[in-house]
């Protein structure tokens, strides 16, 4: 560990680069990097264990200091000290101060040293405190009197106002519309309006709904009142697009979502000579709109907006096309056919821009939903890590590629790794919303459902109402793991609200009423509805095959579960966490030889992709206590048993006189790891529900 004095010299020497160039407005992270002569990665990871702080609020800080003294010391106006500390406008730089200190600049020289938090008395005497009372009884009247007109006047004029629309600066930019005579040009105007929606996310003081939120109005039009209201968010950009060869053409209007009004409306005739002028063109349409809301925008974030992700056009067309499928394949129950065409599109574009950072990071969440859905080859792994090494090294304030590694290590069960990375991801993303989701995910996958919880609530009131999908999900999740059917059915309806899929509804209904009211026959007649609608899905047909094996319904159960095997085929997909169910319906249907390889397939998927999952110890301790391997079985069962907390799901799976533990459920040592295993869970649902009552707005 560096000595104190070494930590005070580097903070000296790096304040004094920053006072060296106070005035310049273009000097951020990358230019002190440089100035240091350490990397951004490096010079954040020093600033981050010396302050506390990212590198960009530490620069904030240093200019705000500078600011603090010029406005004790000198005449100048507020416009003027902003500018002569670096700000890029006085409005900014006042939000800045208020948010640091507690009061706008314009205070600033009636206040002592006192009020900047310096030299403050930890204990005023009674004559200071009075003496402050005393001072502030004129104000606090003068506030209750504007309190109770406000009062009124909400009273008064509520009912004339609608609804409100949202309590922040947010906005959807609803899929654009191809003007192009050749429908192949699709990908370049979906990338056109995908490149403005990520400029605008960039911004903290704007909450922008994500693309595959808007895309369900592609081909399903609504009138603009009733999209806002269901995305909850105060402005729409609508947008269309054109290319001719290098000519390009795009119209874009600004809504205001309340009242259904134009607020701007612009067309662009652009002649593409070189790359750099697209994204000056993606650039300008989404500073125009932030300047026509009034959002704020730091100089750090004017910095990301204005980074070129390549100097190379065909490169660029090549990751718009590669963005394309990818999208597709997440969008839609797609075939992982996808996956390899979207990676060589990405790998064509590395062809033509080596350092291509964005392409180096898609690679890798290719691979990384390959180790989701085809499991066993460890290459994949190192595939991952590679790619985000290689993204972050031509791109080290990414915050994609900082969550991906968190979500990398998350899965293989590291997580203080999964903490570390998915904090540096916050440091460079202005948004966090998705990366607090993460984190509850994360703890979520550990049975600690409070915390998971309380992230996945910070999320959510950081962002529109439209844009909770994945909270939602998490949040659904959590609930039926904790066994609170209420806020699962809850949950569970507003899926069926977002996505419109009575199917999915009814099949959410039957996991409720299986697992958490043990209630088979009711789980039964609402899967087989589920079917009935859609005899696709592979999470009705996989439950189809649990609840007829668990009822004692092999036949039946085996015949489901053929079903599910044929799907995953046509998908090119596997399934990781019950192919020992598989195995135990083919071995009460007579057939060994297929038993057994699926129970040696769900050894491999633990032994490998879900090594870090605790659940996987179980999964591994039922299968061999069926084969009667004692040892392993409660070599595994012990292992399990480390985990402080539990979901429903033991509540089934270690049920009396289950099949899996059939050879063992006579033991004292088996009884008494089940009886803790149990009371681990039920403690953990404890916990939630009292967590439940002391956030009941929740």
């Amino acid at each position: 560990m560096p000595h104190t004095n070494d930590k005070e010299s580097f903070i000296r020497r790096l304040t004094g680069i920053i006072d060296g160039n106070i005035t310049n407005q273009q000097f951020g992270v990358n230019e002190l990097a440089r100035e240091v002569g350490m990397s951004r990665s490096n010079l954040h990871r020093r600033v981050k264990s010396t302050t506390g702080k990212s590198i960009s609020t530490f620069i904030r800080d240093v200019r705000l200091e500078k600011a603090t003294q010029l406005l004790r010391e000198s005449t100048g106006t507020i416009s003027e000290i902003a500018f002569e500390c670096g700000f890029q406008s006085a409005t900014y730089f006042s939000k800045c101060f208020r948010d640091r200190y507690g009061f706008p600049p314009g205070e600033a020289r009636n206040k002592s040293h006192e009020s900047y938090g310096l030299e403050q008395p930890q204990h005023p005497t009674r004559q200071q405190r009075f003496g402050k009372r005393k001072a502030y009884i004129p104000f606090f009247i003068a506030a209750l009197f504007i309190i109770l007109i406000l009062s009124i006047a909400f009273l008064v004029w509520r009912p004339l106002g609608g609804e409100k629309i949202a309590k922040y600066k947010s906005i959807a930019i609803l899929p654009f519309i191809n003007d192009s005579p050749e429908e192949s040009e699709m990908y370049f105007i979906n990338g056109t309006m995908e490149a403005i929606l990520n400029n605008l996310s960039k911004i903290e003081d704007l909450r922008v709904i994500s693309r595959t939120t808007v895309e369900q109005y592609r081909n399903h039009p609504q009138p603009l009142p009733e999209i806002a209201k269901d995305l909850g968010v105060s402005y729409i950009l609508e947008g269309s697009g054109q290319r001719y060869g290098k000519m390009m053409q795009i119209s874009v209007q600004l809504l205001d979502a309340s009242k259904d009004s134009h607020i701007w409306t612009e067309e662009y005739d652009l002649e593409i000579d070189q790359i750099e002028e697209l994204f000056n063109l993606q650039n300008k349409i989404a500073m125009m709109v932030v300047k026509k809301i009034h959002a704020e925008v730091s100089p750090d974030e004017m910095e990301r907006m204005k980074k070129i992700p390549t100097t190379s056009e065909v490169a660029y067309e090549f990751y718009l096309k590669g963005n394309d499928i990818l999208f597709e394949y997440f969008a839609r129950d797609a075939s992982s056919g996808l996956l390899t065409t979207s990676e060589a599109l990405y790998r064509y574009a590395l062809d033509y821009d080596a350092a291509f950072a964005a392409a180096f990071r898609q690679i890798a969440t290719i691979y990384y939903m390959r180790c989701l859905t085809t499991p066993g080859k460890t290459e994949y792994w190192d595939s991952i890590k590679i790619n985000l090494d290689r993204s972050l090294q031509f791109d080290p304030a990414e915050p994609e590629s900082y969550e991906l590694y968190g979500s990398y290590y998350r899965i293989r069960g590291n997580w203080d790794k999964a903490i570390e990375y998915f904090n540096l991801a916050l440091d460079y993303n202005p948004n966090p919303r998705g990366i607090y989701a993460n984190i509850g995910a994360m703890y979520a996958n550990k049975n600690d459902y409070v915390n998971a919880l309380t992230y996945l609530y910070k999320s959510q009131s950081n962002q529109p109402p439209g844009e909770n999908y994945n909270v939602n999900e998490i949040s659904k999740r959590i609930y039926l793991w904790a066994g609170f059917k209420e806020q699962y059915d809850h949950f569970a309806q507003i899926t069926l609200k977002n996505r419109k899929d009575t199917a999915r509804y009814y099949y959410e209904l039957a996991t409720a009423a299986y697992w958490i009211d043990d209630n088979r026959p009711k789980a039964m007649d609402l899967l087989e509805k589920s079917y009935l609608m859609d005899s696709t899905k592979l999470e009705t047909l996989r439950n189809l095959g649990e609840v007829c094996l668990n009822d004692g319904q092999y036949a039946r159960s085996l015949v489901y579960y053929e079903k599910f095997l044929d799907r995953l085929n046509e998908l090119g997909r596997v399934d990781l966490y019950g192919t020992h169910n598989i195995g135990l319906a083919y071995w009460l249907n007579g057939d060994k030889q297929q038993a057994e390889h699926y129970f040696n397939l769900q050894i491999s998927y633990c032994m490998d992709v879900l090594s870090g999952m605790p659940d996987s110890n179980s999964q591994l301790a039922a299968i061999y206590a069926f084969r009667e391997d004692r040892e392993l079985a409660y070599q595994y069962l012990r292992e399990f048993n480390k985990q402080s907390g539990m979901n429903i799901y033991v509540k089934n799976n270690f049920r009396e006189n289950h099949p899996y533990f059939s050879s063992i459920q006579d033991d004292p040592e088996y009884q008494s790891i089940r009886a803790d295993i149990l009371a681990k869970y039920q403690a953990e649902h404890e916990r939630v529900r009292q967590w439940l009552e002391e956030n009941e707005s929740h």
